[in-house]
């Protein structure tokens, strides 16, 4: 039997317990299965939202559905009122099904979503990271640990490769080192609050000011004059002169003030 025509789950419902449509070839467990997961997809339209955040079907075994609840209290509640909500499903069923009874069972909400998130676990594809050799998704290159790692060795050699040339931008690194322009971005910020910082404190040694300059222009140290020197210096303390208020709470430098 195929399902390509159907419209949707109401016709898949239908078709599935119509007794006038041949699907003998469909074992009643899937039939079920199929119509607990129909249940699940309407359940706050079956018992409104309040009791749908604390419900949850779960099972059908023979004509008994089987509904876990989140603490005992309202287990028994519902219980007292059985009859009523047995009435509410069979009325959203219309006759395709009939449900003879409806059980509670206190319990955690979590555990069919942790079963099924097991499942699609289990139909990951394994593999060994070619690094450190333990089993991981075998979608990534490597495991998430050796590439912690190895982003962290990546940030240090771009942060060595700016204290020797502090003037190179995210292409210029590239020529050098293999990395994404937000790494590159991230350490230069961060070297450019330090000497930032330095120069607004009045802190900053003469090799200090220096890579404050380089930084902030771009500019090699042949490329540098008395005039873009100090006016860079100029810019640098005018752009950072609350700093000294704030420089506690860890404010950036290089961008606005929050």
């Amino acid at each position: 039997m195929s399902f390509q025509k159907m419209s949707g789950t109401n016709d898949i419902i239908k078709t599935l317990f119509d007794p006038k449509i041949p699907n003998k070839n469909i074992p009643l467990a899937t039939k079920k299965q199929f119509l607990l997961y129909y249940l699940e997809a309407h359940w706050e339209e079956i018992c409104g939202d309040l009791v749908a955040k604390s419900t949850n079907p779960v099972k059908f075994e023979n004509n008994d559905l089987t509904v876990i609840v989140n603490n005992s209290m309202l287990a028994n509640e519902l219980f007292m009122m059985r009859s009523m909500f047995l009435a509410k499903i069979n009325k959203f069923l219309n006759g395709l099904f009939s449900v003879k009874n409806v059980y509670f069972k206190a319990g955690s909400l979590r555990k069919k979503a942790i079963l099924e998130q097991e499942e699609t676990i289990e139909q990951i594809p394994r593999g060994k990271c070619p690094i450190c050799g333990c089993s991981m998704d075998a979608r990534f290159p490597i495991c998430s640990c050796c590439e912690r790692e190895e982003k962290e060795k990546l940030r240090h050699s771009i942060y060595e490769l700016l204290m020797l040339q502090p003037w190179l931008d995210y292409n210029d690194c590239k020529a050098y080192l293999k990395c994404d322009k937000i790494l590159f971005t991230s350490v230069k910020d961060n070297l450019k609050n330090r000497y930032y910082r330095d120069v607004c404190l009045d802190i900053a040694d003469e090799e200090g000011k220096l890579m404050a300059v380089m930084l902030l222009t771009g500019k090699s140290f042949e490329e540098l004059n008395d005039n873009i020197f100090n006016n860079a210096l100029a810019y640098i303390r005018k752009f950072t002169e609350g700093y000294k208020d704030v420089s506690a709470s860890g404010s950036r430098l290089h961008g606005k003030k929050q």
